[in-house]
C-alpha cells in the first residue's frame, strides 16, 4: 500500500490485501486507488473497543464484500467510527450479513461524519439497531442512499425491541441525517421480545431528520397502531423536517415523523421544490433512474453524468457509449428515413 498515511500523503488502497492493512493504523487517512473486490471472510474495519478515527476516502470507487467474518454485535465494514472519523464518496456492496446489535453495511455504530456514500446488496438479518447503512448514527449521516434489505428479530436477550431502519436503526440524541433515502425492505419479527421501532428510513429517530425520504415495504408482525411502526420513521422524539416517504410502496398511511406522499407524488419535482429541496445542486429529477425518485447528483451512480439518448431515452453512463448505441440503433434507421422521404419527394 502505497503512501504514508497523512492527509497530504493517504495510504492508497488498490487490492484486497491493501484493505485488510487499514485494522493495523485506523488513525490513518485512506483513499481508494480503484474499485476493490474484499478477501473471503472479510473482518471488519475496529471492533467494539477500537475505532476507526481516521479518514477513508471511497473517491467515487466501489468496495464490494462478499462475506463478513464477524456476525456479533459492532457488524459492518466499519464496526465503530469515531468523533474524529470520516468516511466519504465511498460505494459499498456486499452479499448477505448478520450481526447482533449495532449492524450497519458500512458502519455498525457511527459518531463520525458519513457523506456522499451509497450501500448495495441483499439482506442483513439483525436483531436490534440495524440499518442499511448504519446501525446506530451519534454522528453526522448526509448526502448517503442504501438499497438493501433488512430483517429485524427481537430476542429474549436485551435490547429486547427491533430498531430497524432502511438507513439508520437507531438515530440517537446528537445525530443528524440530512439530504438522505431509502430504498430497502424493512420486516421485523418477535421471538420473545417486546416490540418494534421500525421505519422505512429510521427505526426510532432521536435526533434531526432533513430533507430525506423512503420508499420501501415497511412489514411487522406487530400491527402499526399497536407499536412504532411508520413508513419513513417507527418513533420520533425530536425533529424530522421536510422529508417523505411513499404510501404506496411503503404500504403505511402513518410515521412517526415526516408527510406521505403517492407514488406520483414522490417523482414530482414540485414535491420536493415547495419543500425547499435543493434539485440544482445536490438532488435531481431525471425521470429515466432510480425508477423516477429522486437521486442524488454524484453519488447515485447512474447518476453521475446523465447521458440519455435522445431517440429512446436509454441513459448511459458516458457520452462514449451513448455514441455508439446512436450509430448502432439510431443512425441506420435515420438514414433509411431520410432516404425513403427524398424517394417521395420524387
Amino acid at each position: 500500500m502505497t503512501g504514508s498515511g497523512t492527509e497530504v500523503d493517504p495510504h492508497i488502497i488498490s487490492s484486497a490485501d491493501d484493505l485488510d492493512l487499514v485494522n493495523d493504523d485506523l488513525t490513518a487517512w485512506y483513499k481508494l486507488g480503484n474499485d476493490v473486490s474484499a478477501n473471503a471472510e472479510f473482518v471488519a474495519i475496529g471492533d467494539e473497543t477500537h475505532e476507526f478515527s481516521g479518514n477513508f476516502n471511497g473517491d467515487g470507487y466501489v468496495i464490494t464484500v462478499a462475506s463478513f467474518k464477524y456476525g456479533g454485535s459492532y457488524a459492518g465494514f466499519f464496526a465503530r467510527t469515531s468523533t474524529t472519523a470520516k468516511v466519504r464518496n465511498l460505494g459499498l456492496a456486499i452479499e448477505e450479513m448478520a450481526g447482533y446489535f449495532y449492524v450497519g453495511a458500512l458502519v455498525g455504530r457511527n459518531e463520525g461524519i458519513v457523506e456522499a456514500c451509497y450501500t448495495t446488496g441483499t439482506l442483513i438479518h439483525a436483531a436490534s439497531s440495524v440499518g442499511g447503512l448504519v446501525g446506530e448514527n451519534h454522528g453526522s449521516i448526509s448526502r448517503c442512499y442504501s438499497t438493501i434489505d433488512l430483517e429485524g428479530t427481537a430476542k429474549a436477550a436485551p435490547p429486547r425491541i427491533v430498531f430497524a431502519g432502511g438507513l439508520v436503526g437507531w438515530n440517537k440524541p446528537g445525530g443528524t441525517i440530512s439530504n438522505c433515502y431509502a430504498r430497502g425492505e424493512v420486516e421485523g419479527s418477535t421471538e420473545v421480545g417486546e416490540g418494534h421501532d421500525m421505519g422505512g428510513l429510521v427505526g426510532l429517530n432521536q435526533g434531526i431528520i432533513s430533507n430525506s425520504y423512503s420508499t420501501g415495504e415497511v412489514i411487522s408482525d406487530i400491527l402499526p397502531e399497536d407499536d412504532d411502526i411508520g413508513g419513513l420513521v417507527g418513533g420520533d422524539y425530536d425533529s424530522v423536517a421536510n422529508s417523505f416517504w411513499d404510501k404506496e410502496t411503503s404500504g403505511l398511511e402513518t410515521s412517526g415523523g415526516g408527510t406521505g406522499k403517492t407514488t406520483a407524488q414522490m417523482k414530482t419535482a414540485s414535491t420536493f421544490t415547495d419543500a425547499g429541496w435543493d434539485l440544482d445542486t445536490i438532488w435531481a429529477l431525471f425521470g429515466h433512474c432510480n425508477d423516477g425518485y429522486p437521486c442524488l447528483r454524484a453519488v447515485t451512480p447512474v447518476c453521475f453524468t446523465p447521458f440519455v439518448c435522445p431517440y429512446c431515452e436509454e441513459p448511459f453512463a458516458t457520452q462514449e457509449e451513448l455514441d455508439a448505441h446512436i450509430a448502432s440503433e439510431h443512425i441506420p434507421i435515420t438514414v433509411s428515413r431520410a432516404y425513403a422521404l427524398s424517394r417521395e419527394e420524387l
